[in-house]
């Protein structure tokens, strides 16, 4: 493998985190235009239960559970923070 296709995991994770904040953002801003308490129990609804005669992925469920409490989280906290001052919060504090 040459220079050219080397894989820098650090790199990478470094972009993907200085992209979490305008991901944050675009969140908030779309939950600013629905009834959050309305969305979180679509979410459940669509992701949480599955047909009788469907199989039950309990790994898909969990993983739409655990996006689903982020989300709750996120909805909750968002009324005393902004994403972009959870961020500098975040950043500012010691490792």
């Amino acid at each position: 493998m040459n220079d050219e296709q080397t894989f820098n995991s650090d790199s990478f994770a470094e972009e993907q985190r200085d992209r979490l904040p305008g991901i944050v953002s675009d969140i908030e801003s779309l939950l600013r235009t629905v009834d959050p308490i309305e969305l979180l129990s679509h979410l459940t609804v669509l992701y949480q239960t599955h047909a009788i005669d469907a199989a039950n992925d309990r790994n898909e469920k969990a993983r739409w559970q655990a996006k689903i409490e982020w989300l709750a989280w996120l909805t909750k906290c968002r009324r005393g923070m902004t994403a972009s001052r959870f961020w500098e919060a975040r950043r500012s504090r010691p490792s």
